[in-house]
């Protein structure tokens, strides 16, 4: 979803991009056609074999990641080898004559914070998985740095749009009320965060384009709010859509990150609100469903 989103944004701008995708990738068409996209093919562990021939690029920007179900997010050695496949990616980079590293960070690195989170906040990892981010984090970093290559770890929050997964809580419940089914959410007490793939594309392609310095950046909207007024926005966008909450004793884990930093450097408002972006969503989901 971000890689297509940020090819996107490329394509908009007049970038010429190169996509490594994975051979028995089946998402293929999702990218747009243009001339300005060339793609190979090679797995996680296979970056070491690509041969780059004589071409050349600026940058490099690294969103593939293994094991990023919720049970993948638990596997110690699958998230290990995740970390040694960014040094890869590094050194693929440095190969091409990048400049330019950009990884994909996530908030998860911060682990559980109580109130807003600031980019200098502490990072506290708890599970496999955001260990894993922070862990790439810090080794991608001084590898591009012992390779003369700048380093960005923007940090990405909660994205959305048609190809998240369905088990995502915005693709779950548009596509319950879509079939006239019910859904069923927690409390939804706990605050939270929502930006457009759209924005999220956009946001990311700035980082390179704005020669921004080396940061911390977040991927997210400025707004945060209680999840359940989210969920309350999509249903406003059926007619008679059934659900129902159900009260959990952990409320759950807040999402709320302060924007003012990377918003001030990358000068760009979020053009998708999220109303907007559940119509396109719902949209996109119509002929798949049974209703």
């Amino acid at each position: 979803m971000i890689g297509v989103a940020f090819v996107e944004a490329c394509i908009d701008k007049g970038h010429e991009v190169l996509a490594i995708l994975h051979g028995e990738s089946k998402k293929i068409d999702r990218l747009p056609k243009s001339d300005l996209i060339n793609i190979i093919y090679a797995s996680l562990g296979s970056y070491n074999d690509i041969d780059i021939g004589n071409e050349r690029y600026d940058a490099f920007y690294h969103f593939a990641w293994g094991y990023t179900s919720r049970e993948g997010r638990y596997d110690y050695y699958g998230q290990e080898a995740n970390v040694r496949y960014t040094l890869d990616a590094v050194n693929l980079a440095y190969r091409y004559g990048c400049s330019l590293f950009v990884g994909a960070g996530s908030q998860s690195e911060y682990g559980k914070v109580d109130g807003i989170i600031n980019r200098d906040a502490e990072l506290n990892p708890l599970v496999p998985y955001s260990i894993a981010k922070a862990s790439a984090y810090w080794m991608s970093r001084q590898l591009c740095h012992s390779l003369g290559m700048k380093h960005l770890w923007p940090r990405i929050f909660s994205v959305y749009g048609k190809y998240d997964s369905t088990e995502a809580m915005v693709n779950y419940a548009i596509i319950k009320f879509l079939n006239g089914e019910k859904a069923y959410f927690t409390s939804g007490e706990q605050i939270w965060n929502y930006i457009s793939a759209y924005d999220a594309g956009q946001m990311l392609l700035l980082l390179c384009e704005k020669d921004v310095l080396e940061d911390t950046y977040f991927i997210a909207h400025p707004e945060s709010k209680q999840l359940k007024e989210f969920i309350l926005d999509i249903a406003e966008a059926f007619d008679n859509p059934c659900y129902e909450f159900r009260k959990n004793e952990n409320k759950g884990i807040s999402i709320f990150p302060n924007m003012e930093h990377t918003l001030k450097v990358l000068k760009y408002s979020p053009k998708i609100d999220f109303k907007t972006g559940i119509r396109e969503i719902a949209d996109y989901y119509k002929p798949f469903c049974c209703k």
